[in-house]
């Protein structure tokens, strides 16, 4: 995916930038390979995995004026729905797929 400019070579502004258009490639377009080459090839599963694990790495910090308890709590359902491993696989799926989402419902 990118922006070609033929007529330029450049991405730059100017006059020749209406010549431009915006193409999809076939590496993007085609998740079956982009699985592929991250389950076969350990350099692409490190160059996805390692920047979204040091992402979550140090996870949050939350300042609160809750009661320790209701933060212990929350703690522990974070860990009952492992909620870090999640985050951590939203990203590496985004790095791979080029986006995801991770949607937490909280009731009450």
């Amino acid at each position: 995916m990118g922006f070609r400019n033929a007529m330029a070579f450049t991405g730059e502004a100017s006059p020749l930038m209406s010549s431009g258009t915006f193409t999809w490639s076939m590496l993007t377009s085609d998740p079956e390979l982009l699985t592929t080459v991250y389950r076969e090839s350990w350099i692409a599963m490190r160059i996805i995995d390692m920047p979204s694990e040091d992402m979550t790495r140090a996870w949050y910090t939350l300042s609160t004026s809750l009661p320790q308890a209701a933060l212990s709590k929350l703690r522990r359902l974070e860990a009952k729905h492992s909620i870090k491993q999640e985050i951590t696989n939203a990203i590496r799926w985004a790095r791979l797929y080029g986006g995801s989402i991770a949607l937490i419902v909280i009731r009450g």
